[in-house]
């Protein structure tokens, strides 16, 4: 079956499956949860192999995890696992998500807002416009934990999210930052940018995504952009001077 497909067939099942969630809930030991059973049972069968891949590592490091889409919906639910059982190599760890979809109920918020407690610790960065991160409806029980930053001119972030630029043009939240909790089901938040349907699919890309963090930093972006030109120069040399 195609990936693609595989993908969609995930993110539609969003169905409350006690076994599932209970399962998840059992093996993260975390309090009992509804979860989206699709995403539940996507980080079931490769936790593991998450666990495999950790138990690996020669001393205790700093781990982020991170996603676009599914991918931070299961970042979220591996941060959860990761936080609830000791693991002697992680020493720290956060989550930032980019267009994740709501993954659980309020018992996963509760829980997941205990775990990472710290503005640091955890970000659900959301695009204006993108339907995404406002599926499944909150009205169908799920819900965001606190953390969520709107990004773009479409919509105002929250009034206490500031982001902290230095002269070297990195951007970093404010140490004393409150984070904001789901805003729920908004007709407003789920407006297509200029009223163009179109605009649901490219305001959930990664790279729209991209372009909001790299306008944060214009000078570190950059910078980074004229350090792979550079690397690219040096390659095509080397490639003509073989």
């Amino acid at each position: 079956m195609p990936s693609a497909l595989c993908q969609v067939m995930v993110d539609c099942d969003f169905r409350n499956d006690a076994a599932v969630s209970s399962a998840f809930s059992t093996a993260a030991n975390a309090p009992q949860m509804r979860l989206h059973r699709g995403f539940a049972r996507a980080y079931l069968s490769l936790r593991s192999q998450l666990r495999a891949a950790l138990s690996t590592l020669p001393a205790e490091m700093d781990l982020t995890l991170s996603g676009h889409s599914m991918g931070g919906a299961l970042a979220m639910l591996a941060a959860l696992d990761l936080a609830q059982r000791d693991v002697p190599a992680v020493r720290a760890l956060r989550t930032y998500t980019f267009a994740a979809p709501r993954v659980g109920d309020a018992a996963f918020a509760t829980a997941f807002r205990k775990a990472f407690p710290m503005p640091a610790e955890y970000w659900a960065l959301q695009a204006a416009s993108d339907a995404v991160p406002h599926l499944p409806f909150a009205a169908w029980g799920f819900l965001h934990p606190e953390g969520v930053v709107t990004l773009g001119d479409e919509m105002r972030a929250p009034s206490d999210v500031r982001m902290s630029c230095g002269e070297d043009g990195v951007c970093a939240p404010r140490a004393n930052l409150a984070r904001s909790s789901d805003l729920g089901d908004s007709a407003v938040q789920m407006r297509p940018k200029e009223g163009q349907m179109q605009h649901w699919a490219t305001c959930h890309d990664l790279a729209e995504y991209l372009k909001h963090l790299h306008a944060m930093a214009p000078k570190a972006w950059a910078q980074a952009q004229a350090q792979e030109q550079q690397a690219q120069q040096a390659a095509a040399a080397a490639a003509a001077a073989a």
